[in-house]
């Protein structure tokens, strides 16, 4: 193994060529795919003998081109703990406040159809009343009511963003923000 250590050092010691080598191969595992290198040169005797590290980082090169990705290990996020809302109802109060809801739901009617026209009431010419038209805001009134509803989603987000890192600074809340703003866009909205 002392051979590859000083196989790899003098393959490496080129720094302006090392150095772009590691922007152009981020995924790869340089020491590994040097190590393939450098056991494939060993098969070479002749080439080996020669000592030539300039065909040397030509062929560790070739091999960076076709060898496989390193592994990305992935990190998953901490789990941020639950925290129940401190007005939550609870205990006997959800219960009693759950009941009033089931009994307000259950003595609703449920809504009936309309009924269709009678033979009598069609020969008199009789018609149903049309329901009353739907009013279309104007350009001004969605301006307004996206920009009521953007301001109160940008605030519940940092609220949250700051209750989870109470020691966020304002860049960084700003950058958390930032995240959202193809899906903020008014034209996703209309």
């Amino acid at each position: 193994m002392k051979d590859f250590d000083s196989f790899y050092l003098k393959l490496t010691s080129e720094q302006a060529w090392f150095e772009a080598i590691q922007m152009t191969y981020r995924n790869k595992d340089y020491k590994q795919v040097a190590m393939e290198c450098y056991t494939w040169l060993l098969t070479q005797p002749q080439l080996w003998q020669s000592q030539d590290y300039v065909r040397y980082r030509q062929s560790y090169q070739k091999f960076l081109l076709y060898s496989k990705d390193k592994e990305q290990v992935i990190i998953p996020p901490k789990a941020l703990p639950v925290v129940i809302h401190p007005e939550a109802l609870t205990g006997e109060a959800r219960e009693k406040r759950l009941a009033e809801y089931l009994a307000a739901h259950l003595a609703c009617e449920e809504p009936k159809k309309v009924a269709p026209l009678t033979a009598r009431e069609r020969l008199n010419g009789d018609v149903r009343p049309l329901p009353p038209e739907i009013h279309e805001p104007s350009e001004v009134e969605k301006r307004k009511a996206y920009r009521d509803h953007y301001d109160t989603v940008r605030l519940s987000r940092t609220r949250v963003f700051t209750d989870a890192y109470p020691e966020a600074d304002e860049a960084e809340i700003l950058a958390y923000l930032d995240q959202f703003k193809k899906l903020d866009d008014p034209l996703n909205l209309f």
